[in-house]
């Protein structure tokens, strides 16, 4: 704006009176100096781009130089110290300015001022503006000898020669600059050498991060570095549009001196020097690492990087400078570290094609395959391992791995990695451990070939024999091995393992890390553990679609068998694992080859000899004896399993059916015993018997004997109920909790089967157990009532006689004294007592069904539909009294924590003496001698034929004495009105809430007398009934006394795999027809009153299921094949909807591989019982589960004959569904329980405010 005004006023401006000023011949240099530095600083923006010269300077070139060599020679006396450097650095600067321009120029005195500033004597400063004009000279002419000297001789690279060295390489002669300047012109010279210090040296702050990666360096040795690095510098920092082309020429010239000393093997030399010059042992690390970062620069750079990405021009000498990065001496340091590391970084931006020219990128393959050699050497490690070798070789295998995942060509990552460790493999010494640099060699091999396998042709020996090498002492290698074959394996076991390059690839790294018995001890466990994971984890787990069992004993037989016999212990153990596992595991329509039957049952016998093979040998044994022919083999397994039996009781589960099945039939055996199968039983019942005694197994083995009871016992054994008395029944005194319990439950299991028993074993739990057992095991004093409890029910057409009854009262009352009233244990006692006075001898209830526990009659109907209200009452604290109107009968609800119970009497005597019979005296007495209270009340005497008003009166007075009012003579009308006043009184005494029903009294009349007789008026305490409570009722009603369980039932017929298959099924074979006939009862829905377990009676869920109750639960039964199959469903959302959240499942397999535990995927079930039919009649039991906890009779692996399946695997699903409810909910209650509360609040909630005795009675009226 100023220069504007003054333009519009008519004034010169600014700049024009500088301009002005110097080119006034008449001022002085140093007016002159001082405007031609402000015209130059307007100017310093535009840099090097000669385009943007202005005309002032282009047209006063000349002249201008005159000024500043002008006032060096005349005006620099005037000035001393820091002003005199102020001014003669300004003007030096000024003159650098104006040489960069290629305009003409007074080269010689120029010349001669370079050289007076380059002495080696001078300040940094000086010989930084001496060099700057030797390069602004060279730009000019790049031929001119004396400044190539100039320029060779600043960059004193002999001070870079080590002391062995020196003499024997040859550099430019530095003469030049080493001699004072003798001209009188150059006394500002002088002048500049005497001014102080100004600021930070520019050399520090130019080599200042440089030193960070040489460290410190010498004098000579920085100038040096210092002045290489502005003459690179100086060729790149060209600006418009001659940029590119005055670079090329420049790079040319650096080859041709700078860079042919440095490296005189890549170069041709200019003709001033010799052909024997430079470093021809190979340049100091730091030099080439100046070099390096200079290179990579202009790589970067976009408008020149095709003048080195040429390939007929500098790419070849460009690649073999960067090649040299890669040749780490045995003396190399950090910068040499650094050199390598930026040149990996270039190379990671040439694998993703950045930076390269299109020529380039049209011939990517075979310069990339050429490119890769160079870095090879850096993994040449017979010099030295170090940190910093090994960091390099990580770094280029990282940019190695990220290309192969951005689609780098496989064949020449794969040649690449091959060199690298054929490199390593060659130069490594063998006894210095090179983990660091080998594994990861190794992951990114693996890795390279793992994914490579359908891409490529691979020579797979060439890389089996290097890794072969490594892996045998890596663990880390199997572990990378391991990871990169399980995606392989899924993707073949999508495929079904067709035949494809897939396989072969599979066959091929299976072998690939070579012999692991040549492994050492660890890696070999390593690899066995690996490969069991392999297989036995990922594709055996799935039998369905595991490949048949003779392509896979092709494959891994022969190492198995070695791994077995000569492997390592551990190594043995899994190696066997994983060859029973294919046998097992694969079974299919495809039976294996005989050779390796025989030979399996060769390295079994091996193994036994083995002791810590025995667990692994009696695991194999079920599932080997399943192949034909196979049974020579059992007796050897009984002889491992007497040395064994913690590990044994599988392989015995599955034999133990065996004898009575086979009978007499011979016995083949290795030893040539004259033996049959029915020579086994006291075998397995002596071994069964030891194992109770095993307390690690004792729960199993209790099982395990209870079934082999049960099994002799069809088999017409009477002799086996020894093993009741004197082995079970004992260990219900066991220490451990959880076996007194297991036997406890094993006596329920048998109690059915052995009514001769009843009485002792009654005897045993009453007279031992409730006696011997401490009130701390609370469980299993609950086991040991639960017990009794069945065995008296069960077999309720035998009954007890008194004194087992009189003793069992007595313990329970002594029990009762000896616990809190707020322990568990009273609660369980009195439900004990109350359930066998209502139950013993009645269950199930002569003339109907067990379906049936407690009345399915309503009020309102058991009433036949009478307009009166019946009457509540609470009996004792968990009895709720019902007194149900009518006129002609006597009529009860009674609801108990066991149900609800509708009772009816009519036809009744009162007060009939003879109904007192020997039996009821019989049961009272003993109820009294057990010391528990009863009030007992005689009947009055008969009434006899006489007016029955006054007796009636007499009758109330003897027995009722508070509802009886004295009769009293009437002499007077006062008399009479007290009398009424007293009627009146009680009448508003037994006033309440409800309206009185005057008319409707008589209904309960039959009630009333019922009650009196049997005494209950004075313990009866009447109830308010109102909505809410008649709401509690009916939520009372609807909770059953017994366990309520539900558990599907799914077929899997041959050939079956998936869900929807499964479930689609709307029928299955004959021997499962008949499982379901012998499971329970089969029952209409639409009429069934029990447990349905939310199948619709209505029919959506089918028209009939199979049902089963006792005592204690009441089982529904969801079974698959009989749910109506919707066709337009492929889910069969009906059908999963029920058996989906069942707790247990039983499924029936007819299919020739094992069933899958997630062929139906579901939250709520924890168990799975799988039944397999064998043979004639038997059947395999295979059991998962989701819990740690135990129940039975069945355990996994057992056979079982078919006339105990049914039975056996209803108990055993029932058990299992409870314990997987408490293990889900540990606070768990059982119906009984729940029903008892309730109740509870119910009576606690709604009674009568103040009750009197009189208050009931007169409500019935």
């Amino acid at each position: 704006m100023k220069n504007f005004a003054s333009w519009f006023v008519g004034k010169t401006g600014e700049d024009d009176k500088h301009r002005q000023l110097i080119l006034d011949s008449s001022k002085s240099f140093r007016k002159r100096i001082g405007s031609l530095s402000y015209i130059m600083k307007l100017n310093e923006k535009h840099g090097l781009n000669p385009d943007k010269c202005p005309d002032f300077i282009k047209s006063n070139h000349i002249m201008l130089m005159d000024i500043c060599i002008g006032f060096l020679r005349n005006d620099t006396t005037r000035t001393k110290g820091k002003a005199a450097w102020d001014e003669i650095s300004s003007t030096l600067k000024i003159l650098i300015d104006l040489t960069r321009y290629r305009y003409p120029a007074p080269i010689d005195t120029i010349q001669e001022i370079a050289i007076a500033c380059l002495n080696e004597n001078n300040r940094i400063e000086l010989r930084e503006i001496g060099f700057n004009l030797v390069l602004n000279l060279m730009n000019n002419d790049v031929n001119l000898e004396v400044l190539s000297v100039l320029f060779l001789s600043s960059i004193d690279l002999a001070q870079l020669v080590n002391e062995e060295s020196k003499g024997k390489l040859h550099f430019m002669n530095k003469s030049s600059i080493s001699s004072p300047p003798n001209s009188l012109d150059s006394n500002w010279v002088n002048l500049v050498r005497t001014a102080e210090k100004p600021g930070e040296n520019v050399q520090t702050k130019s080599l200042g991060e440089l030193e960070k990666v040489c460290g410190s360096l010498q004098k000579g040795a920085k100038d040096c570095i210092f002045f290489l690095n502005k003459a690179l510098e100086y060729a790149i920092m060209f600006e418009g549009s001659t940029r590119v082309d005055q670079f090329r020429r420049w790079f040319i010239m650096l080859k041709q001196t700078i860079l042919y000393l440095l490296y005189p093997g890549l170069c041709k030399c200019q003709g001033a020097m010799g052909h024997d010059w430079g470093f021809r042992d190979g340049l100091p690390p730091i030099l080439h690492y100046v070099v390096v970062k200079w290179i990579i620069q202009i790589i970067k750079t976009p408008d020149l990087n095709p003048v080195l990405m040429d390939l007929n021009g500098e790419f070849e000498f460009v690649v073999n400078l960067i090649g040299e990065s890669f040749k780490l001496t045995e003396s190399y340091n950090l910068s040499c570290s650094e050199s390598a590391s930026a040149c990996i970084r270039i190379y990671e931006e040439w694998m993703f094609q950045n930076c390269m020219t299109e020529e380039i990128k049209n011939n990517w393959s075979e310069v990339m395959s050429k490119l890769l050699e160079y870095p090879i050497t850096l993994f040449d490690f017979s010099q030295d391992s170090s940190s910093r070798r090994v960091n390099l070789c990580k770094e280029f295998l990282k940019m190695l791995t990220d290309s192969k995942s951005n689609g780098f060509d496989r064949k020449i990552l794969l040649v690449c990695a091959l060199n690298l460790s054929i490199k390593t493999l060659e130069t490594h010494d063998p006894n210095r451990s090179l983990q660091d640099i080998i594994d990861p060699i190794s992951e990114f091999l693996i890795s390279l070939l793992a994914d490579s396998i359908e891409l490529v042709q691979i020579s797979w020996s060439d890389y089996t024999d290097i890794l072969k090498n490594w892996s045998i002492k890596s663990e880390f290698i199997i572990q990378t091995w391991l990871e990169k074959m399980k995606p392989i394996t899924s993707t073949l076991k999508e495929r079904q393992f067709q035949q494809s390059d897939l396989l072969d690839g599979w066959l091929s790294m299976l072998q690939l890390l070579g012999d692991p018995l040549k492994f050492q001890e660890k890696v070999q466990i390593k690899w066995v553990q690996a490969l069991h994971e392999l297989l036995v984890m990922n594709v055996l787990i799935q039998p369905q679609i595991s490949p048949p069992p003779n392509f896979m004993l092709d494959i891994f037989f022969i190492t198995l068998s070695k791994l077995i016999r000569q492997g390592a212990k551990e190594s043995q153990r899994l190696s066997l694992i994983i060859l029973v596992t294919i046998f097992s595991n694969t079974k299919c329509r495809e039976m294996p080859m005989q050779c390796y039957l025989q030979h399996l049952s060769l390295l079994l016998f091996l193994s036994g000899e083995k002791e810590y093979l025995w667990k692994e040998v009696l695991d194999a044994a079920p599932k080997v004896l399943e192949y034909p022919g196979m049974h020579f083999m059992i007796y050897n397994f009984l002889k491992i399993a007497k040395n064994a039996r913690v590990h044994s009781l599988k392989f015995i589960f599955y034999i133990m059916c065996l004898p009575n099945y086979y009978g007499k039939t011979k016995l083949e055996n290795t030893e040539g015993l004259d033996l049959t199968y029915d020579g086994l039983k006291p075998i397995i019942q002596e071994h069964l018997v030891k194992c109770v005694d095993e307390s690690e197994i004792a729960v199993s083995a209790l099982y395990g004997l209870t079934v082999f009871i049960l099994e002799e016992l069809d088999a017409g054994n009477d002799e086996i109920s020894e093993l009741v008395t004197h082995v079970i029944q004992n260990k219900c005194l066991s220490d451990n909790e959880d076996v007194a319990i297991t036997a406890l439950i094993c006596l329920q299991a048998l109690s059915l089967s052995f009514p001769n028993l009843s009485k002792s074993i009654l005897d045993f739990l009453i007279s031992k157990c409730l006696s011997d057992i401490p009130n701390s095991k609370e469980k299993v004093l609950k086991s040991v009532l639960n017990t009794i409890q069945n065995w008296l029910l069960v077999n309720n057409s035998v009954p007890c006689d008194s004194a087992l009854l009189s003793n069992l009262f007595s313990k329970l009352s002594l029990k009762l004294s000896s616990i809190d009233s707020s322990n568990p244990l009273e609660a369980e006692i009195s439900m004990l007592v109350s359930f066998i006075s209502i139950y013993y001898l009645n269950f199930p209830f002569k003339g109907h069904n067990s379906t049936v526990f407690h009345s399915i009659l309503s009020d309102e109907a058991f009433a036949e539909n009478s307009t009166s209200r019946p009457l509540h009452y609470a009996l004792g604290n968990s009895v709720i009294f019902t007194m149900i109107p009518h006129a002609e009968k006597a009529k009860f609800v009674l609801r108990n924590q066991f149900g609800r119970f509708c009772w009816e009497a009519f036809d009744f005597m009162v007060f009939e003496p003879s109904t007192n019979s020997e039996e009821v005296e019989k049961a009272l007495s003993i109820m009294r001698d057990a010391k528990i209270e009863l009030d007992i009340r005689e009947p009055p005497p008969p009434l006899q034929d006489e007016p029955l008003l006054p007796k009636l009166i007499k009758f109330i007075a003897d027995n009722y004495p508070e509802c009886y009012v004295p009769e009293k003579p009437i002499e007077a009308g006062g008399e009479i009105l007290k009398m009424i006043e007293s009627v009146e009184k009680i009448e508003s005494e037994c006033h309440y809430e409800e309206k009185r029903v005057d008319r409707e009294r008589p209904q309960f009349n039959m009630g009333r007398y019922f009650i009196a007789n049997f005494g209950l008026i004075d313990k009866l305490v009447q109830l308010q009934p109102d909505e809410k409570f008649e709401r509690g009722l009916g939520i009372l009603d609807s909770l059953k006394p017994r366990e309520s369980v539900k558990i599907g039932v799914i077929y899997v017929a041959p050939g079956q795999q998936e869900e929807k298959e499964i479930l689609a099924n709307s029928g299955g074979s004959l021997e499962f027809q008949e499982f379901l006939q012998n499971l329970g009862e089969v029952i209409e829905l639409q009429d069934h009153q029990g447990n349905l377990g939310g199948l619709d009676p209505n029919g959506t869920a089918g028209k009939i299921s199979v049902s089963y109750a006792d005592w204690q639960y009441d089982v529904i039964f969801h079974i698959v094949p009989l749910m109506p199959t919707d066709p337009n469903d492929d889910q069969q959302v009906l059908k999963k909807r029920h058996v989906g959240n069942d707790i247990v499942h039983i499924v029936w397999s007819d299919h020739y591989r094992d069933y899958r535990q997630d062929t139906m995927l579901t939250h709520f079930n924890f168990v799975i019982i799988v039944i397999y039919p064998l043979s004639k009649g038997l059947f395999r039991i295979q059991i998962y589960r989701k819990t740690n906890s135990d129940y039975g009779p069945l355990q996994d692996g057992m056979v079982v004959p078919a006339h105990l399946l049914a039975s056996l695997v209803r108990q055993t699903a029932i058990y299992a569904n409870q314990q997987a409810r408490l293990s889900k909910h540990p606070n768990w209650e059982k119906q009984t329980q729940i029903r008892r509360k309730q109740i509870q609040e119910l009576i606690q909630r709604y009674p009568v405010q103040n009750p009197q005795k009189h208050l009931v009675y007169s409500s019935m009226f």
